[in-house]
């Protein structure tokens, strides 16, 4: 069974993947930031109509090949799309990499059966933000239970891909049936750019083409793809409170000189300039990811472009504090 993640790795590159870099940073200046302050207010409207110009050209299913529906992107230039899109709004871009990441994991039977637009959220098994998700067969047929309290991006999902991390690795696709309700929640503090809900699942009947128990390279390769895109989209918010700071800092001034000329000011923004290259794979890191492996690089990658984004946020705001301090 061949794994369309996998086989698309590598499909584009030099000219094209640069324009599909330029396409993503298009519609991050030109979609997502006029309607950011928007999202970020909970607009379902304006979330909306972001969305359907990023998956208009097919990056919420950029992996897949076009034979699926998709646009057959390298992991490469997947995640420079992401990042690009996180200059714009990062829970747009978390949306879209959470629907590649579900439609890489799946294999190739339970593709073809789906339609291409369809939107899946991935679900990590024990839910990272509290509750849990149990899978069991009965009568052999593969169900899944429990309860997890928010689940960014499933909000007007599909369904859910559950992907565990035990040592036999999982996956298993649940779609929005009976068994699946997906309610939203409205206060999300950060999340609101990507709409979450509330998962509930009670003996959800889990689409027997796409349920496995055992390591698969799709399995690993969408979790290490996770982590890889968590950090570009880290990168991307750096890179974007870069740009609204250095703005303020070069037109702002403080007894007659612009405050980005002082040291404070200028050794934050260095470090923000510092934070935006973060948690960057090698190549041959990235190319790793194509049979699952990679997963260490890229949970570091993750760890150190979050802890940076974070750094380098507070920064930017100390910076339209006027002085620096």
């Amino acid at each position: 069974m061949s794994e369309p993640f996998t086989d698309s790795l590598g499909a584009i590159s030099g000219a094209e993947s640069g324009e599909i870099r330029r396409l993503a940073r298009e519609i991050a200046s030109r979609e997502l930031q006029p309607r950011a302050a928007a999202i970020d207010a909970g607009e379902s409207d304006a979330w909306h109509s972001a969305w359907a110009a990023l998956s208009g050209v097919g990056l919420d299913r950029a992996l897949l090949p076009e034979a699926f529906g998709g646009v057959g992107l390298s992991a490469h230039d997947l995640l420079a799309a992401v990042e690009e899109l996180a200059t714009g709004e990062g829970g747009l871009a978390l949306c879209a990499l959470l629907c590649n990441v579900a439609l890489a994991a799946l294999p190739e039977s339970a593709l073809r059966r789906a339609a291409p637009a369809e939107r899946f959220t991935v679900l990590l098994a024990p839910a990272p933000a509290g509750g849990e998700i149990t899978l069991a067969e009965r009568d052999g047929v593969h169900r899944a239970s429990g309860l997890a309290r928010c689940v960014p991006a499933a909000h007007g999902a599909a369904g859910l891909l559950l992907i565990t991390r035990e040592e036999t690795a999982a996956f298993c696709r649940v779609e929005a049936t009976p068994g699946l309700a997906l309610a939203p929640v409205r206060e999300q503090l950060g999340l609101r750019g990507a709409p979450a809900a509330t998962a509930t699942l009670t003996d959800a009947r889990v689409a027997e083409a796409a349920c496995a128990r055992s390591v698969l390279p799709g399995v690993g390769a969408a979790l290490a793809l996770l982590d890889a895109g968590v950090a570009a989209i880290a990168r991307g918010i750096s890179r974007r409170a870069l740009q609204l700071a250095g703005s303020y800092a070069a037109e702002r001034s403080q007894g007659g000189v612009p405050i980005g000329e002082r040291d404070a000011v200028r050794s934050m923004l260095a470090g923000i300039e510092m934070a935006a290259r973060a948690g960057r794979l090698s190549p041959s890191e990235e190319m790793a990811l194509a049979g699952g492996g990679g997963r260490l690089a890229a949970l570091a990658a993750r760890t150190a472009a979050c802890c940076a984004a974070a750094e380098a946020s507070t920064d930017a705001v100390q910076v339209f504090g006027g002085s620096g301090y």
